[in-house]
């Protein structure tokens, strides 16, 4: 089936950047959209920022059910990200760093442009169109404006919609039963040992229970074919690596870099760049180097099981205590110093194997909750294929 093709300017309103408004942690007022408030592809109103604007205040950038934010300035990994604004309930302005494109209803149906944006077909466009810099990506309104989208009549676009969002509602559903047995794990983890503010274990700075905090490259080294693998932020999802779109180094270069910073087996890597505050286990024998990105941490065997800490650096108020210490611009970053006085309870190594123990075996459920969510990423993005080539 051949649908006429369009661009995306054609069927919007308008595409455009939000207000420059400064935010401050200290105010309140109508909330205004910040990159993290799509940073899970949905719009999360918790993620807003604030600046007493009142109710009054910026009435050309309140978003209207059917807007569309998208991701422009971002690490390469989320560029392009988009989320769907829907609810009436409340307002919220559109501010800085992110896109606002609102569909032209006569043309196009919103859930439509939505599922389109978020489609393989279209991010496949997106790298014709980015500009790189050392820690980030983006694009111009321009440009964007000026790619392409296929345009079937609206019964069709709405057809096509109601069957992606059921197929998007069954990979939702898994993504929520495995933040559930997260969430699941950061309670038993309170409950064992309590808050670090009033653990009965006591709490230590990391800095005084590790052998080593630090962070890799400062600077963008020469990619290869094939060599050392090199991590970046952008390969950690959900505390997995994606080995699919690692980049690799010269052996030279990994030599000099190690020096430094030489991660191993039972380490632990945690963002401080961009997304911050993932972290992941290190378990696996093949070396590798880090980008600045990612911090290297080497627990002191004397105080510290790396499998336990990782377990710690998962739950809310560890990445509560990064998250205050964070430094936001166009890019939310930690410094070393802040992480090395993140506070974590710190039991006798016997208590943290009991603990190493409980999570092997609640692991299994968790491991197949994953391969479940992965079928269903991998089935929705066919049929998503599929949908905007014309063969649903």
């Amino acid at each position: 089936m051949s649908w006429p093709v369009t661009h995306l300017g054609d069927v919007a309103e308008f595409i455009r950047n939000g207000a420059s408004i400064p935010q401050s942690k200290d105010v309140r007022g109508v909330p205004i959209t910040r990159i993290e408030s799509i940073s899970e592809r949905i719009f999360n109103p918790n993620k807003c920022g604030y600046a007493d604007v009142d109710e009054g205040g910026y009435l050309d950038y309140r978003l209207r059910p059917g807007d569309i934010l998208i991701s422009h300035i971002n690490s390469e990994k989320h560029l392009a990200k988009c989320a769907i604004f829907e609810d009436e309930s409340f307002a919220v302005i559109h501010g800085m760093n992110l896109l606002c494109a609102r569909p032209d209803q006569q043309k196009v149906f919103p859930r439509f442009l939505f599922h389109y944006l978020s489609s393989p077909k279209f991010l496949h466009l997106i790298p014709s169109i980015t500009k790189k810099s050392v820690n980030q990506a983006s694009f111009t309104v321009t440009a964007f404006k000026e790619l392409p989208i296929p345009l079937p009549p609206l019964p069709e676009q709405k057809r096509i919609a109601a069957i992606l969002d059921k197929a998007d509602a069954i990979r939702r559903t898994r993504q929520q039963a495995i933040q559930l047995a997260d969430d699941f794990l950061s309670a038993q983890f309170l409950q064992k040992f309590g808050d670090p503010k009033d653990s009965p274990f006591g709490s230590k700075s990391l800095k005084d229970v590790a052998l080593k905090v630090t962070d890799g490259a400062h600077f963008t080294p020469t990619y290869v074919d094939s060599g050392i693998p090199f991590l970046r932020v952008t390969d950690i999802n959900r505390g997995e690596v994606d080995w699919s779109k690692v980049k690799y180094i010269p052996l030279e270069e990994h030599q000099e870099l190690i020096k430094r910073c030489k991660p191993e087996k039972g380490d632990v890597l945690y963002s401080k760049n961009g997304t911050i505050g993932i972290p992941r286990l290190i378990d696996w024998d093949q070396e590798f180097s880090i980008f600045v990105s990612l911090c290297l941490i080497k627990p002191n065997p004397d105080y510290l099981r790396g499998r336990y800490l990782y377990s710690f650096l998962q739950t809310p108020f560890a990445l509560k205590q990064a998250t205050q210490k964070a430094k936001s611009a166009t890019v939310t970053n930690l410094h070393l110093v802040e992480i090395k006085e993140i506070k974590l309870p710190v039991p006798s190594l016997a208590i943290q194997d009991e603990w190493i123990d409980f999570v092997d075996n609640f692991g299994c459920m968790r491991t197949r909750l994953i391969e479940s969510l992965n079928k269903s990423n991998d089935a929705f993005n066919s049929l998503s294929q599929k949908a905007f080539s014309g063969l649903l």
